[in-house]
């Protein structure tokens, strides 16, 4: 779990001691502003490094977001945000696969598979922008959910030994792991203060502790 603190509540509370009420509830505003702009810019900062669009990164098949604020401002000033631990599957970051059938080559991604002349056989695949990775690896379904609810995922697999079968999925990074890289958790406790401080300040002077 990754905590972040904001400045500036307990040197408010000191100099104003006659509207500490006040002053809670414009940190608690303030509060609920970070609550719902730091996924936002988190996905943004996340997306800013690795090869993915903002519909790939938040949404799971089950529906939840990946990242997420949970529940409200509490009482004691404490909001919490979710960064789910799961790796997300390759496909999402562009992945593309090469492969060498009966009636020649075929090139196949998440929107569909094209006949090449030329390629070598694997995946490719992009998961930081700018670099790219060649893996002897393939796509294959699998299927996801039960009762009424189910679907099939798209996946990259790789091969557990020289046999065909067993086989198991390859997933990245996640987006929990994904903003502890010092290039992104860096700017983005930088904003969630920011965001912080700017609003803080404005709910003060529209409460009427400050001028």
């Amino acid at each position: 779990m990754r905590t972040m603190s904001v400045k500036g509540i307990d040197e408010a509370i000191r100099k104003t001691k006659e509207d500490q009420r006040k002053v809670l509830k414009a940190a608690k505003f303030a509060l609920s502003r970070v609550l719902t702009s730091t996924p936002i810019e988190a996905s943004r900062l996340i997306r800013g490094k690795y090869n993915i669009n903002n519909i790939n990164l938040l949404n799971k098949a089950s529906g939840n977001s990946r990242i997420q604020a949970v529940g409200k401002v509490t009482d004691d000033l404490t909001a919490t945000i979710s960064f789910l631990a799961g790796g997300i599957s390759l496909v999402y970051f562009g992945a593309v696969e090469y492969r060498r059938t009966s009636a020649g080559m075929t090139k196949r991604s998440r929107k569909g598979t094209s006949s090449i002349k030329r390629g070598k056989v694997g995946v490719k695949v992009q998961i930081e922008k700018g670099k790219t990775t060649q893996l002897r690896q393939f796509f294959a379904g699998v299927k996801f959910g039960k009762g009424n609810a189910t679907g099939t995922h798209l996946g990259v697999f790789r091969r557990l030994g020289k046999e065909r079968f067993p086989i198991a999925e390859s997933s990245v990074i996640s987006p929990a792991s994904m903003i502890n890289k010092p290039d992104i958790l860096k700017p983005l406790t930088q904003f969630v203060q920011d965001t912080f401080t700017t609003r803080f300040n404005h709910e003060m002077k529209r409460l009427g502790v400050t001028q």
